[in-house]
């Protein structure tokens, strides 16, 4: 991890952007399969290069026939980066070439047998670490001016010099740890170069059993301001594989009081780590980012060891649903992106401030008490789940953002309107929604109500009597209702 195949990779989508006249259409997909391959994320992207409609209601496997018809009419090739486990491509919506196909696939991957495995020995390339000069050579890059000239002096005591060698030397030649180290010390005057050696060396000394590199982010972590530092281990909540819209980041980041209700502070903060390398750009529209694997794990485990979240990974369900159950400490938990069928149990979770359970396709049970004890819940995702109902959420009197969007729920709690700190409300797409029982206009500090491609249309808007929610300054609707 962090050697430089996705960046490899880069290269070559921007160097063959410019061969247009050699393929019709060039495709960079982030496929990143940790547990699950994420087969509709990849057809979508393929959709978008390609032009096409979609259609979420279209089942999987006939999107990917009408996708590989697509693609066989033309010169294509198409970027696979960060293949973890063998997939069909048939399954996607891949078509699989032969020799004498003018199209290509090039993908990275971690694992030689994982290239063996999808057919793509042919010209196999194995990554190798940065030698000394080039090691130094980026490092160098990432200094300011004053920095760089000052270490390169060839002054006979220059001992800035021996200590920055020192701490581009600890990258172990890995790109991402001379880039995220590089910037962490970019801006270091002559006296401080001796210290940031030696907290560097102190942080890999304190650090037994895991990749050295962590040292290295431990010093770039330490640099980030307290609220920089908070917004980076949110980041961590989310699964390794796949990107994180910025906006949702910022929604969860006001919710939890980190921004104090400036939304530009909060994409301020997104860019900065950005800049700093912890969070990178993701997607050509500029509105997610991801986090590096590596970084992630450092982070994640750092966040873990100072009580601040936990993440329940894939594959291992009941563990981590018996841990919940008998109860965390923890301020943030996150059981997105799991198989869980259902939570028949009230954990008891009295610090709990946010809980992330998105994307879980087959939760449609949850038990009556299940927030008793969340007095303190201000993040609530449930969105892309089969829930049918919400609990009864009395109790969630701090609760700031609720999202229900892409779920069946038929009617909101009849007691929902005891959740007077409401500021966020997403019920889009939610066909089956029936019944609000007025409460939306009794959330009189809701600030977004989105209600797109709900039951509700333009039309109904008025039936919900929102003239009482002052401070409202998002109201999403369609044209028309989607009820049936």
């Amino acid at each position: 991890g962090g050697v430089g195949k996705t960046t490899l990779l880069h290269v070559f989508n921007n160097d063959l952007e410019k061969k247009a006249h050699d393929y019709q259409v060039v495709i960079f997909i982030e496929v990143s399969n940790s547990e699950a391959l994420n087969t509709m994320e990849i057809q979508q992207t393929i959709s978008e290069r390609l032009n096409l409609p979609w259609n979420d209601a279209e089942p999987i496997a006939k999107r990917a026939r009408f996708l590989i018809k697509a693609l066989a009419r033309k010169r294509f090739v198409i970027l696979l980066d960060d293949v973890r486990k063998k997939f069909r491509l048939e399954d996607v919506g891949i078509p699989t070439s032969d020799t004498n196909s003018r199209s290509k696939l090039i993908l990275t991957s971690r694992y030689q047998e994982v290239c063996f495995q999808m057919n793509a020995q042919r010209s196999l390339i194995k990554m190798q670490i940065l030698g000394n000069d080039a090691s130094w050579e980026l490092f160098l890059s990432k200094l300011s001016k004053e920095a760089s000239a000052a270490v390169e002096s060839l002054g006979l005591q220059n001992t800035s010099r021996e200590h920055a060698m020192a701490i581009a030397r600890s990258c172990g030649g890995l790109p991402l740890a001379l880039n995220v180290i590089g910037t962490a010390v970019a801006g270091l005057e002559e006296s401080e170069w001796k210290s940031a050696a030696d907290a560097i060396a102190t942080n890999m000394e304190n650090i037994n059993g895991v990749d050295e590199m962590f040292g290295q982010l431990k010093y770039s972590y330490d640099s980030l301001t307290p609220t920089q530092q908070q917004c980076f281990l949110y980041c961590t909540l989310f699964p390794e594989y796949g990107s994180i819209s910025k906006e949702q980041l910022v929604d969860y980041w006001l919710a939890e009081g980190l921004l104090l209700n400036v939304c530009e502070k909060g994409y301020q903060i997104i860019r900065s780590l950005v800049s700093a390398c912890l969070l990178q750009a993701s997607g050509s529209m500029s509105t997610k980012v991801k986090m590096h694997h590596v970084i992630r794990q450092w982070g994640f485990g750092w966040s873990t060891s100072q009580m601040q979240s936990f993440l329940f990974n894939q594959g291992w369900p009941w563990i981590m649903l018996h841990q919940l159950e008998n109860g965390m400490k923890l301020p943030r938990i996150s059981i997105m992106s799991n198989n869980i069928t259902e939570l028949s149990f009230s954990p008891k979770c009295k610090k709990v401030t946010t809980l992330l359970m998105q994307n879980n396709p087959n939760l449609n049970k949850m038990s009556y008490g299940f927030f008793r004890t969340m007095s303190s819940l201000k993040v609530l995702d449930l969105s892309y789940t089969a829930i049918t109902s919400l609990p009864e959420c009395d109790t969630l009197v701090a609760l700031e953002h609720l999202n229900l969007s892409h779920t069946h729920i038929m009617r909101l709690p009849e007691r929902l309107w005891l959740l007077k700190e409401l500021r966020h409300l997403d019920l889009s797409v939610t066909v089956a929604l029936e019944d609000t029982l007025n409460n939306c206009s009794k959330l009189h500090k809701l600030k977004v109500l989105n209600l797109f491609r709900s039951h509700y249309g333009i039309r109904d808007v008025d039936d919900l009597n929102l003239d009482s929610l002052k401070e409202l300054l998002f109201l999403g609707a369609a044209a028309n209702s989607f009820a049936f």
